[in-house]
């Protein structure tokens, strides 16, 4: 009966009392077969540094582009070689990681004027300011927002020039039909480079917090966070 081969002691009682119930222990008996490897394919996420990745396995570091290789636009690496796909394989990745700063607001400011001095003479001048506002106040280096101003100056003139036509027409064999004129024009611009100024970066300046060259701008070295990254090579996605 359906009772008779029912192992309920396994379900209801602890391990070592259903071994002693003998009647039931050797009837059922479970074979099975399973294989193992490692994932060939890691992801580490965005903004990996090029060039930073370094993969080992059992310690020897392996070759990129022979090895492994990287997909940097998607922070992805795939295992080349079978030889280190093997089950109990020890894998170890490093990597640098650029920190994504998000621009909050950004503004361009553009002005042209013209000055008509007389007939012949033009001056102008430019105006150009790039102003980036980060939404995070931890600014890490090289990642700065900048506040960049451009300056340009110009300047054209036009003069006639009949003494030139007289000349011209003394010489043998040639004769002129226009007014000579002289056509001069210049220009000028300067690139003033600087840095946007973050909310904490301005509050402490108002409480006078900050040296004279700290208030130029700061940036973070290295903020200490997320500066160790554990991935587990059992469910790497």
């Amino acid at each position: 009966t359906i009772q008779a081969l029912s192992f309920t002691e396994l379900y209801n009682e602890k391990q070592n009392t259903a071994d002693q119930s003998t009647s039931k222990n050797t009837l059922y008996r479970i074979e099975g077969s399973s294989t193992g490897g490692t994932s060939g394919n890691y992801t580490l996420g965005f903004g990996i540094v090029e060039g930073s990745v370094k993969v080992f396995a059992g310690g020897t570091q392996l070759t990129e582009g022979v090895d492994y290789e990287v997909d940097y636009s998607f922070g992805s690496i795939t295992i080349l070689s079978e030889q280190y796909l093997a089950s109990g394989q020890d894998i170890r990745i490093e990597f640098e990681k650029n920190q994504l700063n998000a621009i909050g607001q950004k503004n361009f400011t553009g002005l042209r004027a013209e000055y008509e001095v007389s007939d012949d003479i033009n001056i102008g001048g430019t105006y150009f300011r790039l102003n980036e506002q980060p939404l995070s106040d931890k600014i890490r280096i090289g990642n700065e927002s900048i506040s960049n101003t451009v300056l340009g100056l110009d300047a054209n003139a036009s003069f006639d020039t009949p003494w030139i036509t007289r000349f011209i027409d003394k010489i043998p064999l040639l004769q002129t039909k226009e007014t000579s004129s002289i056509s001069v024009s210049g220009e000028f611009a300067q690139l003033r480079p600087g840095v946007s100024q973050t909310n904490a970066v301005r509050d402490a300046i108002d409480k006078g917090e900050l040296f004279n060259d700290e208030e130029n701008g700061l940036s973070f070295i290295d903020d200490f966070e997320g500066t160790e990254l554990s991935i587990s090579f059992t469910s790497p996605t």
